[in-house]
């Protein structure tokens, strides 16, 4: 079957009308012709993929990774840069104007394009290694365009571990040092890997050598990061995350940070603030949130171990700001009706997923007002992006 694509969707794919039915096509963008297979159908939409390239639309931008027609990571490398970033900016703003019927221009910020990222989840399966497809297959890859480079010279080597099937998460710091989780039932080799800085390997969440953990450095600040805790993948854009939240904070603010994780966004937001209190449920990051003010000397945050719901209530104290950076799904409503009994004057919120963001700001629009919004290329060559809104009460 062949067809032209229209548009594209909030996911990156084009979209093309078959049978009167909405049909989503990864890996394709407007002004593609394309021959297409219908591989999933229900009673509202379609799913299929592009067999065969007939003739490319007019944004179209040759790819130059072998993976990309397969690899289920990147979306838009199809795409040159400035047709990416419009993409983001237009997809943003039809999401406001469609849920909360706002007008927006949101400011965008870049960094790096390819070698940005911190962290990779590798899967084995027959003793192949790679990332999953569009098939839910395993590509085999040598490197990874967006990968830091010492970890995609890693990649190459996780052969010696000598594993059939399992998982792999690398993950590399400021300094090039690398830490290593392994989640396998087989019998595997630990080699020396004299070529690499390896902090610590951590097979089945046992540290088989060096550290469960190593330090990381976001605008001179440091920061311990387990192997299996939250931390944002981009180490440059997360540095302009950290000047861009300390531009929006005065002296004398009493902040509080939502869902603080191991306290990155607080004790950053501590050089600027009077105060700081953080709230997280996972235990493990409190632990670290704590170590990682004392490693910095920030004697002004203060952690709470708890669900955000049920432990904001139990702060008396008067904010003046809070900081939301929630799970994908936002924020729950019940701290959100916090917010508005305690009249705080200011919101940060920052969003991984846009439309949270708008769904949440549209149940608090009557009484607080859109100041800023600004666009975060956390993950270029993809669909997403951070979102930075900053929010003040009318």
């Amino acid at each position: 079957m062949k067809v032209r694509i229209e548009k594209m969707d909030n996911q990156g794919r084009g979209i093309v009308y078959v049978d009167n039915l909405i049909t989503f096509i990864p890996k394709t963008i407007i002004g593609d012709l394309v021959e297409i297979e219908i591989v999933k159908k229900s009673k509202k939409y379609h799913e299929a993929r592009a067999i065969n390239y007939l003739e490319r639309g007019p944004l179209y931008k040759e790819c130059n990774c072998p993976y990309y027609d397969k690899c289920g990571g990147c979306d838009l490398l199809n795409l040159s840069y400035l047709d990416q970033t419009n993409y983001k900016l237009k997809r943003v703003k039809e999401l406001f104007l469609k849920y909360a019927n706002e007008l927006v221009e949101p400011v965008f910020i870049s960094a790096n394009q390819f070698e940005y990222r911190n962290k990779v989840t590798l899967t084995i399966k027959n003793g192949k290694v790679g990332l999953i497809g569009l098939d839910n297959e395993v590509i085999g890859i040598k490197r990874c365009l967006l990968l830091k480079p010492v970890i995609s010279d890693f990649i190459s080597s996780v052969d010696k571990f000598n594993i059939n099937d399992g998982r792999v998460v690398i993950r590399a710091n400021y300094n090039d040092e690398l830490l290593i989780a392994i989640d396998t039932n087989d019998k595997i080799e630990i080699p020396a890997f004299n070529d690499f800085k390896i902090a610590g390997i951590i097979l089945n969440d046992q540290v088989v050598k060096g550290d469960k953990s190593f330090i990381d450095k976001v605008n001179n600040l440091l920061f311990k990061v387990s192997y299996n805790s939250f931390f944002q993948v981009n180490s440059l854009i997360n540095e302009e995350l950290f000047k861009l939240i300390n531009n929006y904070i005065n002296n004398d603010d009493v902040v509080l940070d939502l869902y603080c994780g191991v306290g990155t966004l607080s004790i950053n937001a501590s050089l600027k603030a009077k105060e700081v209190i953080g709230i997280e449920i996972v235990k493990n990051a409190i632990i670290d949130a704590n170590l990682n003010s004392r490693m910095n000397g920030r004697n002004n945050v203060n952690f709470l171990l708890g669900n955000v719901k049920d432990t904001i209530n139990k702060v008396n104290k008067k904010f003046d700001c809070v900081i939301i950076d929630p799970p994908r799904n936002g924020i729950d409503n019940s701290s959100l009706e916090y917010i508005l009994n305690q009249k705080i004057n200011k919101i940060i919120y920052i969003a991984c997923d846009t439309l949270s963001l708008v769904r949440d700001y549209e149940k608090i629009k009557d009484v607080y007002e859109i100041k800023h919004l600004t666009l975060l290329d956390m993950f270029p060559n993809t669909y997403h992006s951070e979102s930075v809104c900053v929010l003040e009460r009318k």
